[in-house]
């Protein structure tokens, strides 16, 4: 590596890590259906020591923030059982790299990709059908009586199958990067 690529390296460290951590992340939960603690967890030291070397306290305080907006969102999501704990936990992660506002960039994005990834594999697994009736049956209960009720899919129903959402997550927080202009140095220097 040339002094040149090392330096930009070292200037979006910040980048680099999470795109690693996204990354591995998605790997990891493809195969295992799991996100390991130490991967998150690290992810998250990893941000706040990069935010405040990069930023002082002011970029610890704006890494904080950025967790608790991710972990809290995905907490709700978590809470009604469209995803795992470790999703959870590595969004906050994702949320201590960028910081508020961009965390709810990359979990409006993350969210947006993991719908069309379900609707999808409930398509390609025949189960769009069951998926659509019920919703439609929950929206005419809120439009005859004025209240939410859910409906449970069946246990074992297409619905119910889980899909490695860390890769929604890297999709997330990749685009987020590139949005923030992130990756711009990165594509300068190859192409200089």
């Amino acid at each position: 590596m040339n002094s040149a690529t090392v330096q930009l390296l070292q200037g979006n460290l910040q980048a680099v890590f999470l795109a690693l951590l996204v990354i591995a992340a998605a790997l990891i939960d493809f195969r295992t259906h799991r996100i390991p603690n130490l991967l998150s967890v690290g992810g998250l030291a990893a941000a706040l020591a990069l935010q405040f070397i990069g930023h002082g306290w002011e970029g610890v305080t704006n890494g904080l923030t950025g967790c608790a907006t991710g972990f809290f969102i995905y907490l709700i999501l978590y809470a009604v059982g469209a995803m795992g704990a470790g999703d959870v936990k590595l969004m906050a992660a994702v949320g201590g790299f960028l910081g508020w506002p961009e965390t709810l960039l990359a979990v409006i994005l993350s969210v947006g990709v993991g719908v069309v990834i379900s609707l999808l594999l409930l398509c390609v697994r025949g189960g769009i059908i069951d998926y659509l009736t019920r919703y439609g049956q929950m929206l005419k209960f809120l439009f005859l009586t004025g209240r939410i009720s859910y409906i449970a899919p069946e246990p074992g129903s297409t619905a119910t199958l889980r899909f490695p959402y860390a890769f929604a997550i890297a999709i997330g927080a990749l685009a987020t990067l590139w949005w923030n202009g992130s990756f711009a140095p990165f594509m300068l220097a190859f192409h200089a």
